[in-house]
């Protein structure tokens, strides 16, 4: 990766013109004059892996699979000049999607590595695994598809490179729902011809689509065999590996120079619009799917260590390593300036929560096995940069639990062993109890409006 790559910082303006008007990107285009430009240099490979492991995989997968979920979906042997076209769309707010707004920023991904970087990904081979739906509708789908879609993206579903038609082969179901649903309410820029298309489908036709389209597998030569995918988690395992700390360490000398310094918390809202809003919402809210966790309320030390871990690899998170930068957040300063603005900020009670099936369980394990440092209503402890976790999203907190569980996340070795002696049922318990405590009432907002905006944004935040 070139070492004079630049940051740039997500846009607010973008995040705020998605609450009022969820249509504004400009109508659909062709590929331009800077699309042939980037597409016609000379590529390097190899530095387009380099550039994919720093700026993609954290999301879209070590593989490019993508996430059977839908949140993210498979990239891998897309077409260079679909993926080329779509950072271009981005970058050039033809289509709106905020989280990107960092990683294809031109100063961010310049020319050469964005030309190395697409042709990469259109070299890896595809992964035939990924999310589908009930199969109660395909042989329905097929029909529709091949009767009003297949002219444009081939029989089999394999794009078009010369007109950056994607590929939708062994595409993600729920990504290929979400797609079909933003363009009939015009959420989402096609062609012409295509939203005239779709908009004249019913939903039950989309749901038929993007089930056969989500079971049509590539020719073998662009399928991941299992030795390949064995391979690459191979790499992976052993990368995250070298990167990660043995044990979890306590508030240092560095974060506790930071804490000491006088925060000034209109410059941090500055800064939290500027980083962090995109993602993590405009109150700090987070989405209920669990995606971005709430951060509003979060004791400042808790804030300040978790961006330090983050920098210093002692917690793992690639979709992270450009935020957490020094140079990205000010400095010091700028960090204890934005940590103490999110604490400031009122919390949401209209958390994403689990079925309740089991809170009694999980009350009794969490006052047993978590409450003497998490609090005894998951308050946390600020002075041990212990987080609080009341009302946070559900889905997060097992995501979470699920990780320290499996050795990804490295935490205080009491609690590793408090989770060990739990089964999978109980800490999804315990997940599910602490979404439902509620903080003090002094810490919660009064509008929770603002929030369901949020997570409907949030199922278009991932298009690509």
């Amino acid at each position: 990766m070139r070492s004079n790559r630049k940051q740039n910082h997500y846009a607010f303006a973008i995040l705020a013109s998605l609450f009022f008007s969820l249509t504004a990107s400009a109508a659909w285009t062709p590929p331009d004059k800077e699309h042939k430009r980037i597409n016609v240099i000379e590529v390097d490979v190899e530095n387009g892996e380099k550039v994919y492991g720093e700026l993609c995989a954290g999301c879209h997968s070590l593989e490019a699979w993508g996430s059977e979920d839908g949140e993210y979906p498979q990239i891998a042997g897309q077409h260079k000049s679909v993926l080329l076209k779509q950072v271009l769309d981005i970058r050039h707010k033809r289509r709106l999607n905020p989280p990107m707004d960092l990683i294809v920023a031109k100063n961010n991904l310049p020319d050469q590595d964005l030309a190395d970087v697409v042709t990469y990904i259109s070299l890896l081979p595809l992964s035939t695994d990924g999310g589908k739906g009930n199969g109660h509708l395909v042989e329905r789908g097929k029909r529709i598809f091949q009767q009003n879609c297949a002219v444009c993206h081939g029989p089999a579903a394999q794009g078009n490179d010369d007109f950056a038609y994607p590929k939708l082969q062994s595409q993600q179901y729920a990504y290929l729902l979400r797609q079909l649903k933003h363009v009939k309410t015009g959420e989402r820029h096609v062609p012409v011809a295509m939203s005239a298309i779709v908009k004249k489908l019913k939903e039950k036709d989309l749901y038929a689509i993007t089930d056969y389209l989500s079971r049509i597998k590539p020719p073998k030569a662009q399928n991941a065999s299992l030795a390949h995918m064995a391979n690459i988690m191979a790499q992976f395992s052993n990368a995250a590996e070298e990167e990660k700390v043995i044990e979890w360490t306590p508030l240092g000398k560095e974060a506790n120079k930071i804490l000491a310094l006088k925060a000034d918390i209109k410059a941090g809202e500055a800064l939290y619009k500027n980083v962090c809003a995109a993602c993590h919402g405009a109150q700090g809210w987070g989405v209920t799917s669990g995606q971005y966790p709430q951060l509003a309320g979060q004791h400042k030390q808790v804030i300040v260590k978790q961006v330090l871990d983050m920098r210093h690899k002692f917690r793992i998170n690639p979709f992270m390593d450009e935020i957490v930068k020094p140079k990205t957040l000010g400095g010091d300063q700028g960090l204890i300036n934005v940590a103490s603005y999110i604490e400031s900020l009122p919390m949401s009670t209209h958390n994403g929560v689990g079925d309740a099936r089991q809170l009694k369980m999980g009350e009794q394990l969490f006052s047993k096995n978590c409450s003497s440092c998490h609090g005894t209503n998951g308050e946390g402890l600020a002075a041990a940069a212990f987080p609080r976790l009341q009302a946070q999203h559900f889905n997060y907190l097992t995501r979470q639990l699920d990780n320290v569980r499996a050795n990804k996340r490295i935490v205080p070795t009491a609690m590793i062993d408090a989770l060990k002696t739990l089964s999978q049922a109980e800490a999804t318990a315990v997940a599910d109890y602490l979404s439902r405590t509620v903080p003090p009432q002094e810490k919660v907002s009064t509008d929770g409006g603002t929030l369901n905006i949020l997570n409907q944004i949030n199922l278009f935040l991932q298009d690509l």
